[in-house]
């Protein structure tokens, strides 16, 4: 009795070479296995509009800024200072209205904004 089993070539999905192993095996390595996804990663980027990295990477900032000023203890800073930092006054995560107070929020950072000062508050500001 002679029976043939013909096994189909199993070829990396990034980059086509023969796999050699596990049955469920999609690339060669993880090398390839990280190109593809991030490769994926870039496309999808593509697909999205510029304003929404650039929002991002705006209200990431702040959220440093505001971070490094309140681990340093400072918690008034005057808005001039605060902008020359980099810090930008267009984008907030929220903001709530407390005893005739807007405060703002960037992700659990919250602070006041005055005429010419910020007041950086202590407590994680989310609800």
């Amino acid at each position: 009795m002679n029976i043939s089993i013909a096994t189909a070539q199993r070829k990396c999905a990034e980059c086509g070479d023969t796999l050699r192993g596990r049955n469920d095996m999609r690339f060669c390595s993880s090398e390839c296995r990280t190109s593809h996804h991030n490769r994926l990663r870039f496309e999808a980027a593509k697909q999205s509009p510029e304003c929404i990295a650039t929002i991002q990477k705006a209200i990431l900032k702040n959220h440093k800024i505001l971070a490094s000023l309140k681990d340093s203890g400072q918690g008034i800073i005057g808005k001039m200072d605060l902008a020359e930092m980099g810090f930008s006054f267009r984008f907030v995560t929220s903001f709530k209205q407390t005893d005739g107070k807007m405060i703002l929020c960037c992700f659990n950072m919250g602070y006041i904004v005055s005429n010419d000062e910020v007041l950086i508050l202590p407590e994680p500001q989310f609800n």
